[in-house]
């Protein structure tokens, strides 16, 4: 559970920050209102509810980054785990489900 608050205070904190100046301010307010409406839909988990679904799979590890990409599909968590192996694993997760679409290990 220690892992996670520095990924919860991320996320709490990029919500929070100001249209980034270098991508343009109206574009971040579409990405902003775009994922806004996602979640509305339901087609966005909190990170919060996802985290919960990896460990209920048995999702071990450290998180070390989280990434909400926009791919053509739609939506998907990128979610790079550390592991008690030593291993660094990037899951790949359905972000309406927090079912695992895949896993790549470093």
């Amino acid at each position: 559970m220690r892992a996670l608050v520095p990924v919860l205070l991320a996320a709490l904190l990029a919500a929070a920050a100001p249209a980034s100046a270098d991508k343009g301010g109206r574009e971040d307010h579409d990405d902003r209102r775009t994922l806004e409406r996602a979640r509305e839909r339901g087609e966005v988990l909190p990170l919060a509810r996802i985290l919960e679904l990896l460990r209920a799979q048995g999702v071990a590890g450290d998180v070390l980054e989280v990434e909400l990409e926009d791919e053509d599909e739609g939506f998907v968590y990128e979610i790079y785990v550390l592991g008690s192996d030593g291993r660094r694993r990037e899951l790949t997760v359905d972000p309406a489900t927090g079912r695992i679409l895949s896993v790549d290990e470093d």
